[in-house]
């Protein structure tokens, strides 16, 4: 579970991985509380953990997904938030190392950078994943769940 907070319009939106047989990600926000399923997320690992990171202006709200798919690959999901309500694009895996199947995961923007910490497989320290935040991670919507 991982939460953003859009400072424009006061609204915090709330991430979660769902236990239903899906096995998708799912967003709420604070205001109507309806379960939306993130696009794309189909093949998130069962009890992945999940990272999320934003860019708050006072204009706008750009959200960064992190989570382990089946795979123990990093895949990440950017979102603009529209209101009250985030617009989802494409699901990316990233070129990180993969996930150990039991870490945990954080994550922080500094600039245009989000770091990404977790274990990778094989190791045993929490190892940052940098990537810089690109202007395409925007462009395509992503598919149905």
């Amino acid at each position: 579970m991982a939460a953003v907070y859009s400072q424009g319009n006061q609204e915090r939106f709330v991430i979660y991985a769902n236990t239903d047989n899906k096995h998708l990600i799912y967003w709420v926000n604070s205001t109507d509380q309806s379960q939306n399923p993130v696009q794309g997320t189909a093949g998130v690992a069962t009890a992945s953990p999940l990272a999320v990171t934003s860019t708050n202006d006072l204009l706008s709200l750009e959200v960064f997904l992190y989570y382990m798919d089946h795979n123990q690959a990093l895949n990440r999901v950017a979102g603009k938030v529209q209101g009250s309500s985030i617009h989802w694009y494409k699901n990316e895996v990233t070129s990180a190392p993969g996930l150990l199947s039991t870490t945990l995961m954080a994550a922080t923007t500094a600039g245009r950078k989000n770091y990404v910490y977790y274990i990778p497989d094989g190791q045993t320290r929490f190892t940052p994943f940098v990537e810089t935040i690109q202007s395409n991670w925007f462009q395509d919507i992503a598919e149905s769940p």
